[in-house]
């Protein structure tokens, strides 16, 4: 049996949370980052909203010093942090990842508008896939549809939802690991919730132990999900000072390769 060590964390843009207030952060920290991808001993690390900028990447940066040499970063739009940077998605690998691809999400086709009640910037998201050693890996974070003012549990929200379930279907197949930041609201106790169909079809059951993966009790809206291949050896959501916590786990398959 092989193992392998996978982990999901939103990093929005590498700070640290300064409160409970959204978008209430520290300057960037890469030390701090490293030091915790550092700690858990992750083979793969699916990031979300790592911000870079001309002459400034951050996503190289942590990959260097977190001991994590290929990097797969996949650019989406303008940082909500810091305009001064735009946010990408990544994967941090210690061995190299074949069949790189990101795949454009489908877009919502109603209305959406920031708390404020103006309009919201046309944010194109992505599903990052790539193998390693004949496992299909995906990174995503999708549409933070209760920020702009439509939740998942609304009909618009499960029928968008529906749409990006599809979207799972048709890229992607077991064995497979699919991480990310689901951008579950308040309203839904389980990513499951809004994405059974997807998670139904793939056989996905969710890797991580019961908890919040937001401080302050501020929901779930993490997820790593695993196909039946895989048997979960161990996993944990750390409490980091940050706006989402770093969810990890270890697994165990068989060597999906030589079809053992």
């Amino acid at each position: 049996m092989n193992r392998l060590r996978i982990a999901t964390w939103n990093i929005a843009g590498g700070r640290k949370a300064r409160s409970a207030q959204r978008f209430d952060y520290h300057g960037r920290d890469l030390g701090y980052f490293a030091e915790q991808l550092r700690a858990i001993a992750a083979d793969v690390v699916c990031l979300q909203e790592v911000e870079y900028a001309a002459g400034e990447d951050f996503a190289a940066q942590l990959a260097d010093s977190a001991g994590l040499p290929h990097v797969f970063q996949t650019p989406m739009h303008a940082s909500h942090i810091d305009t001064n940077y735009d946010l990408a998605q990544v994967m941090l690998s210690r061995r190299p990842l074949a069949k790189q691809r990101a795949v454009p999400q489908p877009y919502p086709a109603f209305p959406l508008h920031r708390p404020n009640g103006e309009p919201a910037q046309r944010f194109v998201k992505y599903l990052q896939v790539a193998e390693l050693d004949g496992v299909q890996i995906g990174n995503v974070q999708t549409q933070p549809l209760e920020f702009l003012g439509t939740p998942y549990e609304s009909e618009n929200g499960r029928r968008y939802a529906a749409e990006v379930g599809d979207m799972f279907i048709r890229e992607l197949c077991p064995p497979v690991l699919l991480a990310g930041d689901f951008c579950a609201d308040l309203h839904t106790r389980h990513v499951v919730d809004i994405y059974g169909p997807a998670c139904a079809a793939l056989l996905l059951h969710d890797a991580l132990p019961p908890g919040y993966t937001k401080p302050y009790g501020a929901g779930r809206p993490d997820a790593l999900f695993a196909s039946p291949e895989f048997r979960v050896i161990d996993s944990a959501i750390v409490p980091t000072e940050t706006g989402h916590f770093l969810c990890w786990a270890e697994l165990a398959y068989a060597d999906i390769r030589e079809g053992e």
